[in-house]
């Protein structure tokens, strides 16, 4: 392709013209309009040197984005077969116009909005939403039908004579997610925790955005957890989520007054049963600077004294084995969110008894 741009930059004609359309195809094959939008400006300055040039450098980087997407996703490059025919044209009409004529330029232009609506009205035929969404991703042109194909996943109306997907079909919503999985209507329509199983990748979640940001969380998408909290105002539990996500990444924590969970100073009753492995997890919030907190638990022995792992934040954890009632000192607590988790994974059972932990108390001042 370095080869091309510099034949469409320096070459005389007509390898110029063949390298300039070579450019346009690569570039529609990853953006489209973009390739319209160029070669029409190109058109109207009737500087065809300086359009080989954007076109070219553009189609460089763009044709290798749509290889490389090609590689993870192979419908990547089946979906660029249209929009390079109609670079094709727009760059056919481009080089040819200041020898064609008016009359031959607005014949070829004409071809060109043919092929675009027909494709177009190929996938609007369609006979069910499903296949609708199937002939939209081959043309690359989901985004003109996103908006009627979620309103039809919801069951808000039958606009097709036959059609599987009137009134409502999951499964088409599911699709959607999948076909473009940075969209959020599709995915809050079919529910946001079966959306991520699918892929999505949201983008606001609007009345969801930290019940999905907890989600991300816990599936290790930290980072994108916290972008996705920061597209909202930082205000309530949004800030809260926000600075315990700070916090426990042993970040600067810049809270703003959001509240998660109980506040302290005081004493938070617990009295959560580990019976078996697993944890307990306590988000709390300290209104202010606090010099001591403790952790008070109560453990049952059998062959042996249970043992605990204490996190407390970013802090360094702390292991204790718990024999009756145990007291873990945590130290002084910084205003906002704070996480206390204590995992307990040192079960045993037997005929002569078995090893429990009970988290009793979080007492802070």
């Amino acid at each position: 392709m370095l080869v091309v741009a510099g034949l469409g930059v320096l070459a005389p004609p007509p390898l110029n013209r063949v390298a300039t359309l070579v450019g346009l195809a690569v570039l529609a094959s990853a953006s489209p309009w973009l390739a319209l939008a160029l070669a029409g400006w190109g058109l109207w300055r009737s500087r065809r040197g300086v359009g080989a040039a954007v076109v070219l450098a553009l189609g460089v980087i763009l044709g290798l984005k749509q290889v490389a997407s090609s590689l993870a996703l192979p419908a990547a490059i089946q979906t660029a077969s249209v929009p390079v025919s109609a670079a094709c044209s727009v760059a056919a009409a481009w080089l040819a116009a200041p020898h064609a004529g008016g009359r031959s330029l607005a014949m070829v232009l004409g071809c060109l909005g043919t092929l675009v609506a027909g494709q177009l009205g190929w996938a609007w035929a369609a006979p069910t939403s499903m296949e609708r969404l199937a002939r939209a991703q081959h043309i690359d042109a989901v985004h003109l039908f996103y908006d009627g194909l979620v309103k039809r996943g919801r069951g808000g109306g039958c606009a097709l004579v036959i059609d599987s997907a009137c009134p409502g079909d999951p499964a088409l919503l599911e699709a959607l997610v999948r076909a473009v999985p940075n969209r959020d209507e599709a995915a809050l329509a079919l529910g946001w925790s079966a959306a991520l199983s699918l892929g999505w990748r949201p983008q606001r979640a609007a009345g969801h955005a930290v019940d999905v940001a907890r989600a991300l969380e816990s599936a290790g998408r930290g980072g994108e957890a916290y972008r996705l909290l920061s597209r909202h105002p930082r205000a309530g539990e949004v800030d809260g989520f926000m600075s315990l996500m700070e916090r426990v990444e042993g970040a600067t924590v810049d809270w703003h007054g959001g509240g998660i969970g109980p506040l302290v100073p005081g004493v938070i009753e617990l009295d959560e049963e580990l019976a078996t492995n697993g944890e307990v997890v306590l988000e709390f919030t300290a209104t202010g600077a606090l010099g001591d907190s403790a952790l008070a638990l109560e453990g049952s022995s059998f062959e042996g004294a249970p043992r605990v792992t204490v996190h407390l934040d970013a802090r360094p954890s702390i292991e204790r084995a718990v024999d009756g009632a145990v007291t873990v000192p945590l130290g002084a607590l910084e205003p906002g969110p704070h996480r206390l988790t204590v995992r307990f994974d040192d079960d045993r059972v037997g005929a002569g008894g078995d090893r429990n932990v009970i988290v009793r108390t979080l007492a802070a001042d």
